[in-house]
């Protein structure tokens, strides 16, 4: 680090470790006993530090342009707070004129740099999987109705952090930076990982993981206590607050979708209802909530909507309306 001492509270404002320190916390002990051996300085941390957090008052990471262009905008309406007030004449309201015209500059720049700042990078797919190569080679496959948002100038280098909203199926590149892991977030769920494939299903509060290779730790506002998940293993989430415990399963069900290929292996028929909902756009009323649990194997060479649904015909009462994009299962098929 810095050895700081002779530092300016501009020098401060741009330091990247004093910025962290005051947003996170980060390294603690090194700033307080910085503080304390150089006694000299405080006023100008002091600054400085208050300052850091008026620029960062939104969360928000800026630029050095960014920066620069607020740190005018704060120089200069210190300077006219602690200007000495004179008597009316010509040549002070040119002194004023000229602080305003500055101003205005400034907050100019600073609207400027706000309204065209880079913006999230967001993904998204309508009615077809979409497959998508983010910034560090890693490799997304999102599903149809699926949302992908990432952080402005999201690289390698910065967090890898993403925000999905419905289905997904990553393949995340390992970082050249161990500590530098990937987070997908998901209804209040963190997914981390370094380098692994797994599939992430969001809808409306529920969440479920299957971990097809490598390995993950979930945590976040739903999980009581992290857990680590291995391959063939799922974790589901209701939304609220809870302790999963993985269970094993067939990754192949929750991951064929990507393929353009469905299987079902002893799936129950609410995970079959589930996938007719979000792979193909139809509401799946079932009148008799005994057949939900009955389970389900189905292999198909191709993912064929009419396929599924005369195999379905051939256990359940089945009625179809394409017009509304309602499907009615009734129960089981008389034998």
């Amino acid at each position: 680090m810095e050895s700081y001492e002779n530092f300016t509270v501009r020098e401060f404002v741009l330091d990247e470790h004093f910025q962290r320190w005051v947003q996170f916390g980060e390294n603690p002990a090194f700033w307080e006993q910085w503080v304390s051996e150089h006694p000299q300085c405080r006023e100008t941390v002091a600054e400085a530090r208050e300052t850091v957090l008026l620029l960062y008052q939104d969360e928000d990471e800026l630029d050095p342009v960014e920066i620069n262009a607020m740190w005018q905008l704060i120089k200069f309406r210190r300077q006219s707070e602690t200007a000495p007030v004179y008597a009316p004449g010509w040549r002070n309201w040119q002194r004023a004129a000229a602080v305003i015209t500055l101003l205005l500059a400034a907050a100019g720049s600073f609207y400027f740099f706000q309204v065209f700042r880079p913006q999230p990078l967001v993904y998204q797919a309508t009615h077809q999987p979409r497959t998508l190569t983010l910034p560090d080679g890693s490799s997304v496959v999102l599903n149809a109705h699926s949302r992908l948002t990432l952080t402005p100038g999201w690289n390698e280098q910065q967090s890898r952090e993403v925000w999905l909203e419905g289905e997904a199926y990553f393949e995340v590149s390992r970082a050249k930076n161990a500590r530098n892991t990937f987070v997908v977030h998901a209804s209040g769920l963190n997914v981390r990982v370094l380098g692994t494939t797994f599939n992430v299903w969001q809808r409306q509060r529920q969440t479920k993981i299957v971990l097809s290779s490598g390995k993950i730790r979930l945590d976040g506002e739903t999980i009581t206590q992290p857990v680590v998940m291995t391959p063939g293993e799922i974790v589901e989430l209701t939304g609220q607050p809870s302790r999963p415990v993985p269970r094993r399963v067939d990754a192949r069900v929750y991951t064929s979708w990507k393929d353009n290929r469905l299987i079902f292996v002893e799936t129950p028929l609410s995970e079959v209802a589930r996938v007719i909902q979000t792979r193909y756009g139809y509401n799946v009323q079932v009148t008799d909530s005994t057949v939900l649990t009955e389970q389900i194997t189905f292999k198909p060479l191709t993912d064929d909507f009419q396929v599924l649904l005369r195999m379905l015909s051939e256990s359940f009462q089945v009625e179809v309306d394409p017009a509304a994009r309602q499907i009615t299962i009734r129960g089981n098929s008389p034998k």
